[in-house]
């Protein structure tokens, strides 16, 4: 009786290793969305012509209050 609840225990234990290594068997990859390249190119390029409009407007205020000459 002994030997066979040990048989049993011992087969629960592979049971519970199979089952919580389960991502070692199963593809779990999810592929990413791909980038439109063009489209962040775009908006990087838009971003710094804002940023410099920025800059400039700094540079005039900053010449108000007689921080930079």
């Amino acid at each position: 009786m002994r030997e066979d609840t040990s048989r049993g225990i011992n087969s629960l234990h592979a049971l519970l290793r199979l089952f919580t290594n389960i991502p070692r068997y199963v593809d779990t990859f999810e592929e990413e969305e791909p980038i439109d390249i063009k489209a962040v190119m775009a908006e990087i390029k838009e971003l710094e012509a804002k940023r410099a409009e920025l800059d400039k407007e700094i540079e005039v205020y900053l010449k108000e209050l007689g921080l930079v000459e």
